[in-house]
């Protein structure tokens, strides 16, 4: 049913993804329906398009169903730790385990020791997935309209965290 996660290089021009020989799907593609996907599920502050996607610092990764980006989830490669972003699956097709495939995804390409992620306190299932896959709540932030959980992994066990 679903094709391998593959990884969306927009920072290489020109390059596509070969979803089959006679129908190469191009990042500008891509990226259109990353941006649809987080603008119409993720509930951001900020509205993304094409090129918001393309020229953002964060490698995304995507579950591809045929031409179409059932979900996505990006990682933004700092210095000190890794930042996990965007986890965004199709409201149709979730709990079929795509959000956990993308996360254990962009885990297994993180090389940092720690990787962290921000979650609106009122999306539940995201938090859940979190803790199964080994996150830690470690802060609160309080927001006029809404609060966040920080969550982080720790895959070293000499790492000190207080969780919450």
């Amino acid at each position: 049913m679903m094709q391998n996660l593959k990884q969306l290089k927009s920072w290489v021009p020109n390059s596509s993804l070969e979803i089959n020989n006679k129908n190469p799907l191009s990042d500008g593609s891509i990226a259109c329906q990353i941006a649809t996907l987080l603008n119409n599920n993720n509930r951001l502050s900020k509205y993304h398009d094409a090129s918001s996607i393309i020229n953002n610092p964060v490698h995304y990764f995507v579950e591809l169903l045929g031409q179409n980006v059932i979900g996505c989830v990006g990682l933004k490669k700092e210095d000190k730790m890794d930042k996990i972003m965007h986890l965004s699956v199709v409201n149709s097709i979730r709990k079929l385990g795509i959000g956990k495939k993308l996360l254990n995804t962009v885990i297994l390409n993180s090389s940092k020791d720690i990787l962290y992620m921000r979650i609106r306190d009122d999306n539940v299932a995201s938090i859940v997935l979190a803790n199964k896959l080994g996150f830690k709540i470690i802060a609160y932030i309080p927001k006029q309209t809404y609060n966040i959980f920080t969550l982080c992994l720790f895959r070293r066990n000499n790492v000190r965290y207080k969780t919450y």
